[in-house]
């Protein structure tokens, strides 16, 4: 979940504001794949996003048997495409993929829908404050979290400890 809300963010804010995280090597590996790009790296991932987006909804409309075949080939033939293209750069793809994989293992569709609109907000916050508005955006979405309810019970009561001071135990069910 972290990496499919987190990595198109983190993507664009090491890409455009912080490049200097990473060692020289990769700084420049990565330079040299966006290098054909003629745009920046948010219109880069918003297009990748959208492409992604568009398989997914395509795969939970044909039916069973050769929905998620078509989009692994579908993902394949367009990446490969488009960075034969210049569109987009090769890491690019690694990151497109790791976001699609991630959000297939999420168990729930209706978190899984949820959880693939989260991401939006942050890349918003990654194009204007670079890695500082991910850092808050993802605080501002655990202090959410921490206040919602669900059933009358803390969203977050998995993480409370056995002698919490909100007077919640791990093994109580009620």
């Amino acid at each position: 979940m972290l990496l499919t809300i987190t990595l198109p963010a983190l993507y664009i804010a090491i890409v455009s504001y912080n490049p200097v995280i990473f060692r020289i090597q990769l700084t420049t590996s990565i330079a040299g794949s966006r290098a054909a790009v003629p745009y920046p790296s948010f219109i880069e991932v918003f297009i990748m996003l959208f492409l992604i987006e568009a398989l997914v909804e395509a795969s939970i409309r044909l039916p069973k048997s050769i929905g998620p075949t078509a989009t692994t080939v579908g993902g394949l033939i367009l990446g490969q495409a488009a960075q034969q293209a210049g569109l987009i750069g090769s890491i690019m793809i690694i990151i497109t993929s790791t976001v699609a994989i991630s959000n297939f293992v999420i168990p729930i569709n209706a978190m899984s829908f949820a959880i693939r609109v989260v991401k939006y907000p942050l890349i918003i916050l990654a194009i204007f404050f670079g890695i500082t508005g991910v850092i808050s955006g993802v605080y501002c979405f655990l202090l959410y979290l921490a206040n919602m309810r669900s059933f009358g019970e803390p969203y977050l009561r998995i993480f409370i400890g056995e002698d919490s001071p909100s007077g919640y135990k791990k093994g109580d069910i009620a």
